[in-house]
C-alpha cells in the first residue's frame, strides 16, 4: 500500500485491491481488520489522511488549495476529504493549516 501509493486511486476498491493482490475479498478484508484493527474504508481514508497532512505541511499553499490537496491525497470529493479529517483528526483542514502556521 505504502510502496505503490495505491490509496492516491480515489477509484480503489476492496475488490480491485484483492484482484491485485490475487487473494478473496473476504481474506483481504479479514487480514485489514486483524493487522488495523479498522474496515477497508478507514484502512485506506488512514493513508490517505497522512498524505494530505504532509502536502499541506509542504506544499505551497499559493499553488494549491485544500480541494486540491483533497483530490491529490485519493478523496474523490471535498465533503469526503473534510468528512474524513474531522472524523481522525478532530479538526478541519483549515484549523489544521492555522495549526500549521503557528509552529
Amino acid at each position: 500500500m505504502e510502496a505503490e501509493k495505491l490509496y492516491l486511486d480515489p477509484g480503489i476498491s476492496l475488490s480491485n485491491l484483492a484482484d491485485k493482490l490475487q487473494i478473496c475479498t473476504h481474506k483481504l478484508s479479514l487480514s485489514i481488520n486483524a493487522k488495523s484493527g479498522k474496515n477497508f474504508f478507514n484502512y485506506i481514508n488512514g493513508f490517505r489522511l497522512e498524505e494530505a497532512k504532509r502536502l499541506l505541511a509542504e506544499s505551497d499553499r499559493s499553488l494549491y488549495n485544500v480541494e486540491d490537496i483533497a483530490f491529490m491525497s485519493g478523496f474523490n470529493s471535498r465533503a469526503a476529504f473534510y468528512n474524513a479529517f474531522r472524523k481522525h483528526l478532530n479538526q478541519t483542514p483549515k484549523e489544521y493549516i492555522t495549526h500549521l502556521n503557528k509552529d
